[in-house]
């Protein structure tokens, strides 16, 4: 759950990996900053030239969700039938410089999805040799590298 920092009756200050700001009563335009910090962050395959370009076509993101997504007083979505889960095969990719996915997080993902009746796997780059992929992997440089990783892992079945 996202820590609340302060909040009036139209927005709402959250803490988590990065502050936000969320206005409940206005779509969030993701501007070339929240692109630079969150969505690339500390990267070093995605093309810096193309931030600009990426930033411009990302659309508006209702507020609600945003609100959802942060986890904003357990608001999160949550999986009522567990059972869905049961024998799903499931990959988990995880890059070494996306700042919301830590390894010690996707791989308490993974061991859950398995307690919950997945087949999960979890592949975390870094032990295959690949750094420096951050959260918007398939737009980086290496993405055929990491396409050639989810190959293998379908494969294998």
């Amino acid at each position: 759950m996202s820590e609340i920092a302060s909040e009036t009756a139209d927005t709402v200050v959250v803490r988590g990996s990065t502050t936000m700001t969320i206005n409940l009563k206005q779509t969030v335009v993701s501007d070339r900053n929240f692109v630079e910090v969150k969505l690339v962050g500390k990267s070093t395959q995605f093309p810096r030239e193309h931030i600009g370009l990426y930033a411009s076509s990302l659309v508006p993101i209702p507020p609600r969700l945003l609100y959802q997504r942060r986890n904003v007083r357990g608001s999160q979505l949550k999986v009522a039938d567990l059972t869905n889960y049961r024998g799903k095969r499931i990959l988990v990719m995880t890059g070494t410089a996306d700042i919301d996915h830590p390894r010690e997080l996707d791989g308490a993902i993974v061991e859950w999805l398995n307690q919950n009746g997945a087949k999960a796997d979890f592949l975390y780059l870094g032990d295959h040799g690949i750094d420096g992929n951050g959260h918007m992997m398939m737009l980086e440089k290496n993405s055929d590298v990491l396409a050639s990783q989810v190959l293998s892992w379908i494969e294998k079945s």
